[in-house]
């Protein structure tokens, strides 16, 4: 506050300066002192940690020949919070983390397990996608984000969050809408692409019927026609969602651009880039 009120100014009127008087100014989002001001925060939850780690509320790391003891690490608004894998532990960094957000007004942004989802959709090429694929897909269910819930672990946790309502009262996953190019690596009926929601859940007795499951918008669409059913559609249940998926499709085609994913938030003014929110 000081910083922002301490400024004082006087006018030249006829070549004399006349008597000084306070300048002050609020502060808001994008500011250049707004990183200071997040650092001097951020150093109140750094005192709050070492705080816990002295009266033992928290179990810090402590390192061997008699190295330092670790409790958290801070750099820029990323946070790493180091300590005993246990329940009490776990249990009391988040009412350390509650009593901050009471202070300060930060709390942590349910987006930032979300961006995981972003980023698996669009680094297909990345070593964490491929061995994620290789886990969770398969199995009885087919999904947007492939998850065996027998497998349990990290993965698991993010895809929870990613389906839980949020905002509009929506799940995050239906922010995600597939664009495409070449439409080699968006699955024609897992990803949403087409409408806001993945095919398998507009047109669930195709769905059933479809051999490939897991097939792209490419096998698809460059197969002119031609579908791998189980046994073709024949009921009227079946014969109506095929006429309505064949005039979707009519206005469809692929191209030599590279395939892409939209955040559909934008437009209601909801990022996944940030991790901290006032």
């Amino acid at each position: 506050m000081g910083i922002l009120s301490s400024a004082r100014s006087s006018v030249l009127v006829n070549g004399s300066p006349t008597f000084e008087f306070q300048c002050g100014k609020g502060m808001r989002q994008g500011d250049p002192i707004s990183p200071f001001l997040f650092i001097v925060t951020m150093e109140a939850l750094s005192y709050i940690f070492d705080k816990a780690c002295e009266a033992r509320v928290m179990d810090d790391i402590r390192l061997p020949n008699y190295g330092p003891l670790l409790s958290h690490l801070l750099y820029a608004d990323d946070a790493i919070i180091l300590g005993e894998w246990s329940r009490g532990n776990v249990e009391n960094v988040v009412r350390i983390l509650r009593s901050f957000y009471v202070c300060s007004g930060l709390r942590i942004n349910l987006a930032l397990l979300a961006k995981w989802g972003w980023r698996f959709k669009t680094e297909k090429e990345n070593l964490w996608v491929k061995v994620i694929s290789a886990i969770h897909t398969g199995g009885s269910k087919w999904d947007f984000f492939p998850v065996k819930k027998t497998t349990g672990g990290g993965w698991q946790n993010i895809i929870s969050v990613i389906n839980k309502p949020g905002a509009e009262n929506l799940p995050i996953r239906n922010f995600f809408k597939g664009v495409i190019g070449k439409g080699e690596d968006i699955s024609f009926w897992l990803d949403p692409w087409l409408t806001d929601q993945p095919l398998k859940m507009c047109y669930p007795n195709l769905f059933q019927l479809e051999v490939v499951k897991n097939c792209s918008v490419k096998n698809r669409l460059e197969r002119q026609g031609l579908w791998l059913w189980r046994s073709d559609p024949n009921t009227e249940e079946d014969l109506s969602e095929m006429g309505n998926l064949r005039n979707k499709l009519l206005d469809i085609s692929l191209s030599n651009r590279s395939n892409s994913w939209r955040w559909l938030g934008t437009d209601l003014g909801l990022s996944l880039l940030v991790p901290l929110r006032n």
